[in-house]
């Protein structure tokens, strides 16, 4: 009896351990659309670049990666891509948001 306890005990660590997903949502802006000098706007940064950078390497470590840069990183893009990582996580998921 004990070691068919033990055997339904790992069976279950097993399958939660393997149960967890990892998943990663970066937004990164280079292109801030800056046509002017005015020191008041903010100047264009790597944003964009870091992303392009990062997500292949978050995916050779087992990432579902979605990604937003420049134009498409808009105010509902944002809201949405959070909204679709919220819906697909479960309990124990690793998140990393960039």
């Amino acid at each position: 009896m004990k070691k068919l306890l033990m055997i339904f005990v790992l069976l279950i660590s097993v399958v939660t351990v393997s149960a967890q997903q990892k998943r990663c949502f970066m937004v990164g802006i280079s292109d801030y659309g800056n046509v002017n000098d005015d020191p008041e706007e903010w100047s264009n940064i790597s944003g964009a670049n870091d992303v392009r950078l990062l997500a292949p390497q978050f995916q050779s470590k087992g990432f579902e990666v979605d990604t937003l840069v420049d134009q498409s990183a808009t105010y509902q893009n944002i809201v949405d891509g959070f909204g679709k990582l919220i819906d697909k996580c479960n309990k124990g998921d690793l998140v990393y948001v960039h």
